[in-house]
This record gives C-alpha cells, sequence and structure tokens, in this order.
C-alpha cells in the first residue's frame, strides 16, 4: 500500500478549479465536508440532497468563503430527483466534470436475524432493504447518469471522474450488517468492474474506504461504543475524495483509497490485490489468459474473461465426496430449500442431495421443469416436489418454504441459487428516454435476483430453519458466489457489484449464525456450462475448460453438510476442471487484508 500523508492529498487540488462537482448526500458529514473543500480549491459545486436547509446552509458557506454551489432537494431513490441534480449542473454550469455518489446510510432495519414480522393472516412479511437500495440501487443511479451526462458539452481530452464511497466493511464484514456489508462490499465490485471501460474513456474511477467516521451515519449507541476508540477524520475522508478524483496519474485510476484509523490514507496498488487472498486465483487461471489472448477480440463477451484473470490466493484443498459418508450418518432428514433448481448447477444439487437422503422442495419460474427433476428424483426412489417460485415474489418466497413445513415438517438446508447473468444495458454512458425526452431509470434485474432475492430468501430461511428445530440440531444455509465476487468482470457492472455483495453477505452471517449451530458458506465457480451463459459466450469459451456443474453441486454438498465447525463462514473456490479449493477465514487475513486487519484489531486490544 502506498502511505499518502495529509499534505500529499492535496497536492493536485489545483485541477479542480472551474470543474463541476455533481454530489448527493452533501448536506452533512462526509459530503459536507467534500463540498467545502472542492469549492474552496475552484470547482463549482452543486449538491443534491433530501435535507434542503442542511444544504443550502452548506451553499451558504461555500458563497461567504467565495465559492460557487447551488443546491436542490435530492432523494436519491427517486430517478426523477437524481435527473433533475444533473439538469441542473448542466443549466446552471454547462457540464458534469467529477461526480461523487456520497449518500448512504448505516444498517437500517432487522434482517437475516431469524425474525420475521407477521401479517394479520399469520404469513410472514416482506422486509424492506433501505441500506441497499440507498447503498447500492441509488448508487448505480447515480453513476448510470453521470456517464450519460459527461459527454453533454464535453470538449475534446477533457477529463471526468467518479469517486464512490465504500466502506472498511467492503473488506471486513460487519456482524449483524447483513445489508450494510453486502452494499459496501457490492460498491468495490462495480468500481472494480467500470474501471476497465471508462479509463479508455479519459474517465477516472476510485472508491473510498473510511473505517467509522464521526458523522450522522452513526447512531448514538454505535458512537457510545466506539467512545475512546480513534475514529477517521472526516476532513481527512474529504481529502481522500479530492485525491482521488482529481490525481492526474493514470496509474492510480481503478484503485481503492483506504482510511482504516485516525492514520493516514492508503492507496491500495493493482499489484497488491495479486497478493494473499488473490493469489491462488491468478496462478490458475494463467494458463486461461494465454488460450483467450487467441480468441478475436471483436466478440464483445470476450470483456467477460478479461475480468476473471488477474487475481490468487492460497487455500486448502477439499475432496467433496468426504462429506458423503458423514451425511448419510449425521442426518436423518434435511430439506433443500433451492431455487432455480430446474436446470445446471440448482439441478445438479437437488438430484445430488436427494441421492443421499435429503427431501428436496424446489421453487423455480420453471415449474415444468422443476416437476421433471422432482419426478426424476421419486422415480429412483427419493423424495422431491417442486413448486413454482419466482424469487423477485415474496409470496411466492413463503409458499415455498410453507410447503417444505406442510410436505416434511421442516427446513434445514436453504441454497438461494437461482441467478442470472448481466442484463440490460447499466453505466455504460447511455440512457433510454420517452418521446417526449424523458429520461428512463435503468432495470437492474441482475442486481435485483442475484442479491436482493437472496437476501430475501435467507431472511425467510433462517425464520423457518427454526420452526420444530431439536436441540443440538445443526442447519445450514449455502449462498452462490461466483469468481466475480474476486475479480471484476468489465462491462458487467451489475453482476459484479451483485456477487461481491454475496461474499460479503456471506462474511456478515458468520458470526452470527454460528452461535446458533447453523452453517454458512458462499460457492464461488468460474464459468459452468449452465443455460446463464449466453450461446456467443460459450463460443468464445470453446477450448477453455470449464467448472464441471455436478463438481459445484458436490461442493455446495459437502459446505452444507461438512461437521467442521471451522470450515462455516468459509469461501468455496471452483476455478476451472480442476478441484474444490476452501479457503480458511486465516487466509482472509493476509495480502490484502493484511493491513487492514492490523488497523481494525487495534481498538480491541
Amino acid at each position: 500500500m502506498t502511505t499518502i500523508l495529509d499534505d500529499q492529498l492535496l497536492v493536485h487540488a489545483d485541477r479542480a478549479r472551474g470543474k463541476v462537482v455533481v454530489l448527493t448526500g452533501g448536506a452533512n458529514g462526509i459530503g459536507k465536508e467534500a463540498a467545502i473543500l472542492f469549492a474552496k480549491h475552484g470547482a463549482k459545486v452543486v449538491i443534491g440532497d433530501r435535507d434542503v436547509k442542511g444544504a443550502q446552509a452548506v451553499v451558504e458557506r461555500i458563497s461567504d468563503e467565495r465559492g460557487v454551489a447551488t443546491s436542490i432537494g435530492c432523494d436519491v431513490l427517486k430517478w426523477e430527483d437524481q435527473v433533475n441534480l444533473f439538469e441542473l449542473a448542466i443549466a446552471q454550469y454547462g457540464a458534469v466534470d467529477i461526480v461523487i455518489p456520497c449518500a448512504g446510510i448505516s444498517e437500517v432495519g432487522q434482517v437475516c436475524d431469524g425474525n420475521v414480522q407477521l401479517g394479520e393472516d399469520g404469513r410472514p412479511v416482506k422486509p424492506k432493504l433501505p441500506t441497499l437500495d440507498i447503498n447500492l440501487t441509488a448508487v448505480f443511479y447515480t453513476v448510470h447518469l453521470a456517464l450519460y451526462y459527461f459527454k453533454r458539452n464535453r470538449t475534446k481530452d477533457a477529463w471526468k471522474s467518479i469517486v464512490l464511497i465504500g466502506s472498511m466493511a467492503s473488506w471486513q464484514a460487519i456482524p449483524k450488517g447483513p445489508q450494510y456489508s453486502a452494499s459496501k462490499h457490492a460498491v468495490l465490485g462495480l468500481m472494480r468492474s467500470l474501471y476497465p471501460i471508462v479509463d479508455a474513456e479519459n474517465i477516472r474511477v476510485s472508491v473510498i474506504h473510511p473505517w467509522f467516521a464521526d458523522t450522522g451515519i452513526l447512531p448514538l449507541p454505535v458512537k457510545v461504543i466506539l467512545a475512546g476508540i480513534p475514529l477517521t477524520p472526516v476532513v481527512r475522508v474529504a481529502a481522500a475524495i479530492l485525491c482521488a478524483g482529481v490525481d492526474p496519474d493514470p496509474a492510480t485510476n481503478g484503485l481503492p483509497w483506504l482510511l482504516p484509523d485516525d492514520g493516514p490514507v492508503f492507496r491500495l496498488e493493482r499489484e497488491q490485490i495479486r497478493t494473499g487472498v488473490y493469489e491462488l486465483l491468478e496462478k490458475r487461471t494463467e494458463r486461461l489468459k494465454s488460450f483467450a489472448e487467441t480468441v478475436t477480440r471483436t466478440t464483445a463477451t470476450l470483456k467477460d474473461l478479461w475480468g476473471i484473470f488477474g487475481h490468487g490466493a492460497l487455500f486448502t484443498t477439499v475432496l467433496a465426496g468426504g462429506a458423503y459418508f458423514v451425511f448419510q450418518k449425521a442426518l436423518i432428514v434435511t430439506i433443500d430449500t433451492s431455487s432455480s433448481g430446474a436446470s445446471g448447477i440448482g439441478k445438479e444439487a437437488v438430484l445430488l442431495f436427494a441421492k443421499h437422503g435429503a427431501k428436496v422442495v424446489i421453487g423455480d419460474l420453471d415449474l415444468k421443469g422443476a416437476e421433471a427433476v422432482a419426478s426424476r428424483v421419486r422415480k429412483t426412489g427419493g423424495e422431491a416436489v417442486a413448486v413454482a417460485c419466482n424469487v423477485l415474489q415474496w409470496d411466492d418466497l413463503v409458499n415455498m418454504f410453507e410447503l417444505a413445513i406442510s410436505k416434511y415438517g421442516a427446513v434445514d438446508i436453504v441454497v438461494p441459487n437461482a441467478g442470472i447473468n448481466e442484463l440490460s444495458a447499466v453505466c455504460n454512458g447511455k440512457v433510454s428516454s420517452r418521446e417526449d425526452g424523458t429520461l428512463l431509470p435503468p432495470k437492474l434485474p441482475t442486481v435485483q435476483i442475484n442479491l436482493e432475492a437472496v437476501i430475501q430468501t435467507v431472511h425467510l430461511g433462517l425464520h423457518y430453519l427454526k420452526k420444530d428445530r431439536t436441540a443440538d440440531q445443526w442447519k445450514s444455509v449455502v449462498l452462490i458466489g461466483s469468481m466475480a465476487s474476486w475479480n471484476p468482470i468489465p462491462g458487467g457492472p451489475q453482476y459484479t457489484a451483485s456477487k461481491h455483495a454475496i461474499l460479503g453477505l456471506m462474511r456478515s452471517l458468520y458470526p452470527t449464525l454460528d452461535a446458533q449451530d447453523i452453517r454458512v458458506a458462499s460457492i464461488h465457480p468460474f464459468y459452468a456450462e449452465t443455460n446463464i451463459l449466453p450461446a456467443e459466450t460459450m463460443l468464445v469459451l470453446a477450448g477453455i475448460p470449464l467448472v464441471p456443474v455436478p463438481r459445484i453441486a458436490g461442493a455446495i454438498f459437502c459446505a452444507a453438510v461438512d461437521p467442521d465447525r471451522t470450515s462455516s463462514g468459509c469461501p468455496w473456490l471452483l476455478l476451472d476442471d480442476g478441484p474444490v479449493y476452501r479457503l480458511p477465514k486465516e487466509d482472509l487475513r493476509v495480502g490484502v487484508y493484511d493491513q487492514l486487519n492490523k488497523h481494525v484489531e487495534r481498538p480491541e486490544g
């Protein structure tokens, strides 16, 4: 990591002069300090915030100090408000140069804690996900608009910049903070996915990761707990944002900037994301990289490959077959509530669990396909039932779990397997519009299915895992990540963000669930031959060893039933057509994470 002292943060501050900065969440905290600092160095600042009076107060302060600024009421969850924010910048100052989606909140709402609110009819009520909505969905909106408005009145060779706000929770999961941990992991993934694409267009992108800072995002009880622990100075976070936003060095584009305590800022260089946890990935995918370089670059899908090749770590090799004996001996009745069990990984997982005596409930949008799998299980003497389930429909999820309870009396293992590839063009500089010119919000189906639906499934799962549970009876949740949880897919911002988020969700859940004897794990396969891959991608991948789908199912099985508690909370990696690797938790304390752990653990001493 490169250490950047306070005086170095402002070395290139003069590059902000005359630039138009659009900033959400600028009425308080980090956003306020960033707005004041940019204006101090000659930028024209446009603030969007729900706190209209607070934002106006910041504008007045900037004006009093002979700066230039304006503000507008902006609820970042309202697409029209965000459009109005950018339109104000164009109308007032003629361009948009630097965008900082600073609006964010801490963990709000009780999600994935085993407690489900019941309606008058006795059925579980769908939880709200405000932290995910504001910290991720709204950020997608802002970035999507930024890349569109950057083109307005842009002169040749004019540079632009986006600075995202992550957190130390992008690297270190927060127990009992599933939405916050998932959203901040996702923001890191979003930045890494954007970088290769926007770098070619002379657009900078960075992400700032502060430790706890004394801002309004911290509730009073947390501040009490943190009393005496050195917080990150807000003014230093603002300076890091400015530095990342205006730095002229192309080599610093696409990098994370870390503020792990009250000390200096650290910039994580690209080569350092090739050590520790990423090292094995680098070695294992090198042969794929050499092959892929011979494939035509004119195929758009090749972008997917490039994102996978790059980073690596040290792992423990696991023989999934070793778990079969344990499963047969340790478990009498197991139910696998596996979303998307009609084909691909879900289908193979269903067949494997049923083969070893589990009673399986399959939920899938493809009811015909799901029933065919269930019928195949029954014909071989197993027990399985299928139900129509659109994972985006809360009632469908509830019905799936209720069927498990009514049919088999319990739920023991939950596998939210439903997932899709990158669908819909987002953050590509293009915005659809109606005939009257009104800009339309982007659809985010990949984030909705791969992340939001997973959180909803886990939320319900933890509720139903408690039903009729006997003493000392273990339970299990297995999440489906991807190699994109670790490595970005250029041009795949939704997929990369959602899969980074799955890793953060799993790590956040582990401490809480482990205390309740509930296993949790995440499975991270490379490309596998499933229907999630379009035909053109399969054509590009011709000759490259894909991960065998039965082996992925075996990894899911092993992660679910392994009796060793030390393996709970671990990621399981399938890098190619070779063996499965389990990443022990201690390996998340080396390389990139080593410095972070030292800083984070210091207060605990």
